[in-house]
């Protein structure tokens, strides 16, 4: 087949791109196949190749962006691996790449998709190697792309897992830091990314703003409990999106300690029921009100 190729591209860069490509999903397919030993090689050529082909041509577009999404798929390889370190060096490679390609004339939304992936990858590595706070400057940055992107195409639902995923990661890191406000703002974002077609998204999301909720205090201070009431109500409201949408997760809802806080709140029993309302809240109490006269489903925190 290489030989073939070789006979048919214009020229030795493209047989060599052909070539690597072809290198890319033989390492795909092995691994799906589990044969991760006969994977490695493979991966590993492809990647010296490419980074081979970048040197010798830094000012083909193609070939550079091929080059960092070699080193993102290696990155994520060994990051699956349990290998934070070496993800993190490889997508530390990526950046630099991305970033050019992002920022020169006649840079794509392509470019800029690269560019918010490697930064989400890169702060994913750090997070797992227990950087949390190295990882907001990245998420920052990947967050202003999505939004600029969304803004300038805001029909476009391309790539919404990628988008999704980043968003997802900004909340586990920002409870993790103890900035449950920021959680359960990037939770929102990441609600505003999906209309009806994935009930999972939706739970995801409500676990999230049901953390953000359980936290009276943040690492700057006592909390609002009218803020942590808005985001029990937010986060029952995402479970009531999931459930019209499907989702059947009974038990999982009545025993995750990510729906504690969200338990006690009218509507939350009323789930799985038939005639579950499409406004849960229609005859709730006010959010301002903090949640009613104390109890188990109150939120008296710093007002």
């Amino acid at each position: 087949m290489l030989e073939r190729l070789a006979e048919d591209a214009p020229n030795r860069v493209d047989y060599a791109r052909q070539r690597s490509q072809i290198q890319g999903l033989l390492n795909v397919a092995l691994l799906r196949l589990g044969r991760p030993e006969e994977a490695a090689p493979v991966g590993q050529a492809e990647l010296e190749l490419t980074r081979s082909l970048a040197g010798r041509y830094p000012e083909d577009h193609a070939l550079q962006h091929d080059y960092a999404v070699v080193l993102v798929n290696r990155g994520a390889m060994h990051g699956m691996r349990g290998d934070h370190e070496r993800a993190a060096g490889l997508f530390g490679q990526a950046e630099p790449i991305a970033r050019r390609l992002s920022n020169v004339e006649g840079g794509t939304v392509r470019d800029r998709l690269l560019l918010g992936n490697v930064l989400t990858m890169q702060a994913a590595s750090l997070h797992e190697l227990g950087r949390d706070e190295d990882c907001l400057p990245l998420l920052d940055e990947a967050a202003r792309i999505w939004e600029a992107l969304r803004s300038n195409s805001p029909g476009d639902r391309t790539d919404r897992y990628l988008i999704s995923n980043s968003y997802m990661l900004e909340a586990i890191v920002g409870l993790a830091l103890g900035l449950p406000g920021r959680a359960a703002e990037a939770a929102r974002r990441r609600r505003a990314l999906w209309d009806g077609e994935d009930p999972g998204q939706f739970v995801a999301v409500a676990a999230d703003l049901s953390r953000s909720a359980s936290m009276a205090e943040s690492a700057e201070g006592p909390r609002p409990a009218s803020a942590r009431h808005r985001e029990a109500l937010d986060a029952l409201d995402a479970l009531g999106k999931a459930v019209s949408l499907g989702y059947r997760g009974r038990r999982r809802l009545a025993t995750d300690p990510a729906f504690d806080a969200i338990r006690p709140l009218p509507g939350f029993d009323a789930l799985f029921d038939p005639g579950f309302p499409s406004d849960p809240f229609a005859r709730g109490p006010d959010p301002a009100a903090g949640g009613g006269a104390g109890g188990r489903g109150s939120f008296k925190g710093s007002r």
